[in-house]
């Protein structure tokens, strides 16, 4: 039913990305579970804490020491990068992050969606 896809959304732990596309890097998948996070805690506390870890890793990246970094650094880069901090993330990585902030938008969405459907039902 709805309601039990909607309550496995906020207690269960998501699906790791390299479950889904083993393509993923896993320095990037612990960045996608840490913002997935089911504890607030366990999350990226504020934005600039996200942004300072693809950077990093971004840095390893340019830097060769995170593995396939070169060939990941020559996909990543172009005439259409974007300027200012949000330029120096790949394109790749700046999809993610916005693809992440909409899905733990969407998250709590549905979390205070389940949590006054089960108030209502009492």
């Amino acid at each position: 039913t709805a309601v039990h896809v909607l309550g496995s959304h906020v207690h269960d732990d998501p699906t790791p990305p390299s479950q889904v596309a083993p393509g993923v890097h896993r320095t990037m998948e612990e960045i996608i579970l840490k913002a997935m996070a089911k504890e607030p805690d366990d999350r990226f506390q504020n934005t600039r804490e996200m942004l300072k870890a693809l950077e990093e890793r971004e840095l390893q990246i340019e830097l060769g020491t995170l593995a396939g970094s070169r060939a990941a650094a020559a996909a990543e880069t172009g005439p259409n990068a974007l300027p200012g901090k949000l330029g120096s993330l790949a394109p790749q990585t700046l999809w993610l992050v916005i693809g992440i902030i909409v899905g733990a938008t969407g998250m709590l969405f549905m979390a205070l969606v389940v949590a006054l459907s089960m108030s209502f039902l009492r």
